[in-house]
């Protein structure tokens, strides 16, 4: 799930600003100002839990992934985007919607 601000005069023109995986155990936020958090609570990089694993892959990135087949890279600067990457056994049973220049889809 992603989290877009108005950025602009118009309603259409928005900015990504957190990437939230949402699952039956977690809730994990990563927001433009590169706060992590799980259950609202605030963590500290690297970052483990259960089958997720969520580290700075640099100053400009944070990698999530996890042991089902998903990837997020998280690029904080100089543009907040989120690069997503699922694995093949989830071909056909994914959507997704590219509203933004700052969300890109990655196969």
């Amino acid at each position: 799930m992603a989290v877009y601000e108005k950025s602009g005069y118009s309603h259409s023109e928005t900015s990504l600003s957190a990437v939230i995986y949402l699952s039956t155990k977690d809730k994990i936020v990563i927001s433009q100002n590169e706060l992590l958090t799980d259950d609202d609570e605030l963590k500290r990089l690297p970052y483990r839990s259960g089958d997720i694993t969520i580290f700075r892959q640099s100053s400009m990135y944070i990698q999530m992934f996890t042991n089902f087949g998903l990837e997020v890279v998280v690029q904080t600067s100089p543009v907040f985007q989120a690069y997503v990457k699922v694995g093949s056994q989830f071909k056909g049973r994914t959507l997704g919607k590219k509203s933004s220049p700052h969300v890109k889809e990655k196969t």
